[in-house]
């Protein structure tokens, strides 16, 4: 009985202090009007009196906003999202940062955990939502190509869009350039024609002010390294690339070395993270087993908040640090933030919380990187 007890104060006690939390609309392409429909009447206000930033750059942040980064709440519709996280790259890139990473979920909860959506919807995603963003560095007058990692993938998106310039001065590009483009021989020209194996070589894209690249594997990051060593002066977004996960895959059969992540990835600056995070306990008193989760948000310059879901598409900051938590340092702070005060409960969350680091991740591999970027 105490624990049923403790279980209904834990979920009372969530409720009554949070922050809205990041509840998308079911269809990112919608249109404005029918994003705001389902939003409380001041959310909609705020959205159509925040189109467009007021000025464009870093300028579009007040300078009150910046020294109150560490306290931005999440977003609550894709056009926010998108906003922020334009504004946090822009910050990052006026302050010298030439890598960049953009981490959100591209599609509503409910559409990312279903089956029904496949690589292709969340890719198609994923290309909307970065011309979104490039639109704002047009308006600074900048050249944004996107770019996805080859002939194949450009093709496809040509036949689904009918276009390779998705908005003005935005246009779509492979890492690796067609083979008539790259080719230095005539033998290599052949060799393309005569033969599918046959890989284009990783060119810059000199008319390009900045890159932002999408759907782009752990096996294809060896090539936005290449691209970059050729053109190290322009900024370059990794956009919802997942790095967390593809930094897991480097060392495996057929992946890179975990050498990338050293010499390069480790680089990579957090421009603007939104990293949802879903746990489970099992318990041996009701309610047996107990579901919680979080999120790790983050808007450059400002810090990582550590926030738990109090439900309802609310959260509740609870911590922020200057560097990015570990997974395991993440799920710890979210665990220690649950009202729970049956003592046999906090002890079989604190036991599944309290787990072994990822290789990456160990302070003793920070001697092998090359930059503590991704790290602050």
């Amino acid at each position: 009985m105490r624990s049923t007890r403790s279980t209904t104060a834990f979920l009372a006690l969530l409720v009554a202090s949070s922050t809205n939390a990041f509840v998308p609309p079911s269809h990112p392409a919608a249109t404005l009007a029918a994003r705001s429909a389902n939003l409380p009447a001041t959310a909609a206000t705020i959205m159509h009196a925040t189109t467009v930033p007021r000025r464009v750059g870093l300028e579009a942040i007040p300078d009150a906003d910046l020294k109150e980064a560490d306290k931005t709440p999440p977003p609550s519709t894709f056009f926010e999202c998108t906003l922020q996280a334009y504004n946090s790259a822009a910050a990052a890139i006026k302050d010298g940062y030439k890598l960049l990473e953009v981490e959100f979920p591209p599609l509503p909860a409910a559409e990312m955990a279903s089956q029904a959506s496949s690589a292709n919807s969340i890719g198609s995603a994923n290309i909307n939502l970065a011309t979104d963003v490039a639109k704002y560095f047009v308006r600074e007058g900048k050249q944004v190509v996107i770019l996805v990692p080859d002939k194949d993938e450009l093709d496809l998106i040509e036949e689904g869009m009918g276009t390779l310039s998705p908005a003005p001065n935005v246009t779509i590009r492979a890492v690796r350039a067609r083979n008539s483009e790259s080719a230095e021989t005539m033998g290599e020209l052949l060799l393309g024609i005569f033969s599918r194996a046959a890989k284009g070589r990783v060119l810059p894209w000199y008319n390009a002010d900045i890159y932002i690249s999408v759907i782009t594997s752990g096996q294809e990051l060896p090539d936005l390294e290449a691209l970059h060593a050729a053109d190290p002066d322009k900024p370059m977004i990794f956009f919802n690339l997942n790095l967390e996960t593809h930094r897991g895959d480097l060392g495996l059969p057929a992946f890179p070395s975990k050498d990338l992540h050293y010499r390069f990835l480790s680089q990579i600056k957090p421009a603007y993270l939104l990293r949802t995070r879903q746990y489970a306990q099992t318990l041996s008193r009701p309610p047996f087993i107990l579901n919680y989760q979080g999120a790790l948000f983050r808007t450059y310059p400002g810090g990582y908040q550590c926030m738990l879901d109090t439900g309802n598409g609310r959260y509740r900051r609870v911590e922020t640090s200057k560097n990015r938590p570990a997974l395991n340092g993440f799920k710890e702070i979210i665990t220690e933030a649950l009202d729970v005060d049956d003592n046999e409960t906090l002890a079989a969350l604190r036991k599944g919380a309290f787990s072994k680091g990822t290789w990456w991740e160990k302070e003793e591999n920070q001697v092998k990187e090359v930059s503590d970027n991704w790290r602050t």
